[in-house]
């Protein structure tokens, strides 16, 4: 499954609900030499452009229209040196027990070194109900993905449960955006 990237806005400022922007005081884009000083929680993957939620799936049969969108999670390099996992968006990172683990649990189900990262992913069924009336069901998930970055694609390797501690985590931060997302732009 290929996929393009198709929402360009500023996530920060959706996020906040517009109390932060890409562009407030004391928000700084870092520079590739500024990300490998990080010593935080992983977040979220971005393309060439700077968006990070990528549309995965979009298809429509017999009235039914399924919608999938998606997050790619990454570590950071401070993460994948010392081999624990901070927490999503964190500022402060120790080796403790709790975060070697965490790191060891996401290293099972997907391995940066072998292409493999998770995504989680929020997806919308919309059936046509009585009378016409669209009737939406919104769901959520985590797969496996792999990037290609020659051309900016991403494909799915295989379906993982939403169970991982940094799948429900990274879910409960930004579900509800995801499926805002999906409820107002498609």
């Amino acid at each position: 499954m290929l996929v393009s990237s198709s929402i360009a806005e500023d996530f920060l400022a959706k996020v906040t609900n517009g109390a932060l922007s890409d562009t407030s005081e004391g928000v700084k884009l870092l520079s590739l030499e500024g990300q490998k000083k990080v010593v935080g929680g992983y977040g979220l993957m971005q393309n060439d452009s700077g968006q990070n939620v990528f549309e995965l799936m979009r298809s429509s049969l017999s009235g039914t229209t399924i919608t999938q969108i998606g997050v790619v999670v990454g570590l950071t390099d401070y993460e994948r040196d010392n081999k624990v996992a901070c927490g999503f968006g964190g500022v402060t990172c120790s080796e403790s027990y709790v975060n070697k683990q965490s790191y060891n649990d996401l290293m099972l189900i997907a391995n940066p070194n072998l292409n493999e990262y998770l995504a989680v992913t929020a997806t919308k069924t919309t059936t046509i109900g009585t009378f016409g009336v669209p009737k939406n069901q919104f769901t959520n998930g985590a797969l496996i993905v792999g990037l290609n970055n020659s051309n900016g694609t991403i494909y799915k390797i295989r379906n993982v449960t939403s169970n991982n501690s940094i799948a429900s985590e990274v879910w409960r931060r930004i579900g509800n955006d995801l499926n805002g997302i999906l409820l107002n732009r498609y």
